[in-house]
């Protein structure tokens, strides 16, 4: 009796473990605020607007690299590119060819690593986007971090993740799920009729 009660608190633990592990995966994401709370704006109107590189769940993280990728319908014209981290950090390349930070110090996440500006010319379609990708000299397709061990991270985007301009209801952002309207079979099988 007792084995088998050890057998199952053990399976509980590894499952329990798995879920909270899984639930705090590394991630860099683009943001329309440095805190990282939300992941859309809209252009509607000429003017300029900034997007946020945030790198979350990167402990002691030091380096990053990646590439930024816009998506079909996104109008606006990349005006400048920064990193806000003291005191000297080191930047090869663009967002749009491909990026390497070098920040100079280990940071602990939420870290905001790198600000776009771009103008806007409120001409972006409904749910134009900006994704982040590999670098283009990597071919596995992570984004890749490290950390103050010189330990590589790589970092597994999702389709989802992704800044919208101009979100409408049909398209989502951050990763969050397309909201859903509860229906039943009967329901379905109606709109077909």
């Amino acid at each position: 009796m007792n084995r088998r009660l050890l057998v199952v608190l053990s399976v509980v633990i590894v499952v329990c473990g798995a879920t909270t592990a899984s639930a705090q995966l590394p991630r860099v994401g683009l943001y329309s605020n440095a805190n990282a709370s939300n992941c859309s704006l809209t252009d509607v109107a000429p003017g300029y607007f900034q997007v946020f590189v945030v790198a979350q769940n990167i402990p002691d993280v030091v380096g990053i690299e990646f590439q930024v990728v816009a998506g079909p319908g996104f109008t606006a014209t990349l005006v400048g590119e920064l990193c806000p981290l003291p005191p000297f950090p080191s930047v090869i390349g663009d967002a749009f060819s491909g990026l390497v930070l070098a920040l100079g110090n280990c940071y602990n996440p939420p870290i905001h690593v790198y600000t776009l500006t771009f103008q806007g010319f409120g001409t972006s379609d409904a749910c134009a986007n900006l994704a982040l990708a590999s670098h283009p000299d990597r071919l596995d397709g992570h984004i890749r971090a490290v950390d103050c061990s010189f330990n590589a991270v790589l970092i597994q985007q999702s389709s989802t993740d992704m800044f919208l301009l101009n979100p409408d209801g049909s398209c989502n952002s951050c990763g969050f799920p397309v909201p859903v309207e509860h229906t039943t079979w009967g329901a379905v099988k109606a709109l077909y009729n």
